[in-house]
């Protein structure tokens, strides 16, 4: 979910590209799971998730202690764990080195800026097309060869 929500709700990357990247990199990738999962995610799936993960916030509760980043982070796993989720906040003198020979730099300098924007341009899409967006808020699926529409209800 945590992967799915960084990249369509704040990366503005639409959940086809999560889709065809984990189809190609999972071991054990079952195409019927990973396709409805990431459409739920891109919130065009038949299930579509209602909540938005904050990517620090997700991290530090199912990872409190920090332990999955100290073993796949090594360049971190010094770190007081007050800052192992958000690195970009601990004081220079924590590391050995300065940060940015250290730890790669961030791909989104302001999460909240870029969960504001994505979530901008989706209200702008529907104003234009208001004609599918359903009363209940959730937006109607216009199925080829079939005058009706549907809605997730």
């Amino acid at each position: 979910h945590l992967v799915a929500q960084t990249l369509i709700e704040y990366m503005d990357i639409t959940w086809k590209e999560g889709l065809k990247w984990f189809d190609w990199t999972l071991v054990d990738a079952d195409v019927a799971i990973n396709a409805f999962s990431w459409q739920n995610g891109g919130h065009s799936g038949p299930d579509q998730w209602e909540f938005v993960l904050h990517p620090v916030h997700a991290a530090k509760s199912c990872d409190p202690e920090g332990n999955y980043v100290r073993r796949w982070v090594p360049e971190l796993a010094g770190l007081p764990t007050e800052y192992l989720h958000r690195p970009w906040d601990a004081p220079p003198r924590l590391f050995s080195a300065p940060m940015k020979s250290v730890y790669p730099s961030r791909v989104l300098q302001d999460l909240d800026a870029a969960r504001r924007d994505h979530a901008s341009r989706v209200i702008e899409v529907r104003r234009r097309h208001p004609e599918m967006v359903a009363r209940t808020g959730h937006e109607w699926l216009k199925l080829p060869n079939n005058p009706g529409l549907l809605a997730k209800l």
